[in-house]
């Protein structure tokens, strides 16, 4: 009797805890079956997330990508297009010294060809002419050719022309009354 009255507490402890062990096992399988059913209810929310969250990687990754490349393109297409740009201001800075260059010639060639000119202009007695050339010439080398050194006792050469111009219109001049002069003596 002692044994079975020894056995029933132990046996009564072993029932509450398996009884208790049953009660905590339905528990984490109603838990698992809940988390089961929220899983599975929100599974493809998740998966949804995961896949959106993939395919944005993606897109950046294509993305960033994309604009490296554009970046690379656009600092060669600048560097290019600045360059050209250069190239071509320096070109059209060039066609207009050239122009400028070319209009001091010719002023130069004209100025140039005034001693031939005057000369001749002197030999045919058409002293106006002459004065007229004198006159631009002057002009021309105060206005286009100042800043020419070659040119600095030019002007003093003209004024020599200028003055025996004079000179010779003078003694033209007197020659013309000293004939009408004698002429008109003569008829007297």
């Amino acid at each position: 009797g002692s044994v079975s009255n020894s056995s029933s507490p132990k046996h009564s402890i072993s029932s509450t805890t398996r009884l208790l062990q049953d009660k905590y096992t339905h528990y984490l399988d109603e838990v698992e079956l809940l988390i089961t059913r929220a899983l599975s209810t929100k599974s493809h929310c998740f998966h949804d997330a995961v896949r959106s969250h993939d395919e944005i990687q993606s897109f950046l990754n294509t993305t960033r990508h994309a604009i490296s490349s554009l970046r690379g393109e656009l600092s060669n297409y600048d560097s290019q297009s600045l360059l050209t740009l250069l190239r071509l201001y320096r070109l059209l800075r060039q066609r207009q010294n050239q122009r400028q260059l070319l209009k001091r010639l010719e002023s130069l060639s004209i100025v140039k060809q005034t001693h031939m000119q005057v000369r001749a202009l002197l030999t045919t007695s058409d002293y106006l002419s002459a004065l007229d050339l004198i006159d631009v010439t002057r002009e021309i080398i105060s206005t286009q050719l100042n800043d020419l050194v070659c040119l600095r006792f030019y002007d003093t050469q003209l004024n020599e022309y200028y003055l025996l111009i004079i000179n010779l219109m003078r003694q033209e001049f007197g020659q013309y009354l000293t004939n009408q002069l004698l002429a008109q003596q003569g008829f007297f």
